[in-house]
């Protein structure tokens, strides 16, 4: 009907009934940033050409150093400059699946100790809601704060395993997500956080996927589910992290619809070989995946056969931590 370009997209419209159907999830989130940029655009174009608005005066005057009135001369030394509340600093954070906590109090201590861990996520604590307070506190070394989500106690479920926990230093910010309570998953466990300071957080979405729990795929679409309504509420960078028990093929890889998730929903894997390690097992079942690469590395797979049969992962993560107050 003479609109431009019409014939262009009804031939690439019919051309894309041709196509197979693909089960990977384009959570509508990934098109947030490029509408965002088209409209920019389009408001710039129409602003370049208001050249008889007063603002776009007044613009003018401000990028050509130009003040209409410019008053008495201040030294900039005179003015002082206010400090940022928070700073940059790299953690040092880990992850592992533990196989029960409470007996292992002292090897965790240690852990901690060894690796210098600012943060250490524990997957498979096995506490449950009959697990007393003072239990799932002494997890913690001195210096130290926990956080857990206890396996709860049904008729019909395995009478141990599960549970999640974070033993992190007191100095580092770190608390529940305030999206926890809405965001409650039914097909694996979950600990939704916030890492860091408030004016540039992090979230982090931590996992145990027991196999009895889900298949792979219902696994899949309720993480993806999830994290796309972490994408559309908030804007921190996300790290996921655990034991999803989804091996791939080769002990360097995870199973193939984790991974396409992990690609659609712009999350890069970087653990990439086996975590998990016995005489006659050898699989990748703990990830480390993040929406930032920049702000993760260093990422390392350290046997702990000592404490567990999975191995231990650590990262240098990236992240801002309140200015220390010096008296």
């Amino acid at each position: 009907m003479g609109i431009v370009g019409n014939e262009k997209a009804d031939a690439a419209a019919k051309s894309a009934l041709s196509l197979p159907v693909t089960r990977m999830k384009l959570p509508a989130t990934g098109m947030y940033p490029r509408i965002t940029k088209l409209i920019f655009d389009e408001w710039q174009e129409v602003w370049n050409c208001c050249t008889g608005n007063k603002l776009h005066v007044a613009l003018i005057l401000l990028l050509g150093g130009v003040e209409l009135n410019p008053g008495p001369a201040v030294s900039s030394a005179t003015i002082p400059r206010k400090q940022p509340n928070s700073i940059p600093s790299s953690l040092q954070v880990g992850c592992l699946n533990c196989h029960s906590a409470a007996p292992k109090i002292a090897l965790i201590h240690d852990i901690i100790s060894d690796y210098a861990l600012d943060i250490l996520f524990l997957s498979e604590t096995w506490f449950n809601t009959t697990t007393p307070q003072s239990v799932l506190l002494d997890v913690a070394p001195s210096g130290y704060a926990t956080l857990h989500v206890v396996r709860p106690t049904e008729t019909g479920r395995p009478s141990r395993g599960g549970g999640l926990g974070v033993c992190f230093c007191q100095s580092v910010p770190v608390r529940e997500h305030h999206l926890a309570n809405k965001l409650q998953a039914t097909m694996f466990q979950l600990q939704l956080l916030r890492v860091g300071a408030a004016s540039s957080q992090l979230t982090v979405v931590h996992i145990y996927r027991p196999q009895w729990m889900s298949t792979v795929t219902n696994f899949v679409d309720e993480l993806a589910d999830i994290i796309a309504i972490l994408t559309s509420e908030c804007s921190d960078n996300i790290i996921v992290c655990g034991d999803m028990n989804c091996p791939g093929q080769d002990n360097s890889s995870v199973d193939d619809e984790l991974a396409d998730c992990f690609e659609s929903l712009s999350l890069t894997q970087l653990v990439n070989e086996a975590t998990r390690r016995t005489p006659t097992v050898s699989n990748l079942l703990d990830v480390v995946a993040t929406s930032s690469t920049t702000l993760v590395s260093n990422v390392k797979v350290i046997d702990v056969d000592h404490l567990s049969d999975h191995c231990l992962i650590t990262a240098d993560v990236v992240v801002r931590v309140h200015r220390p107050v010096i008296t």
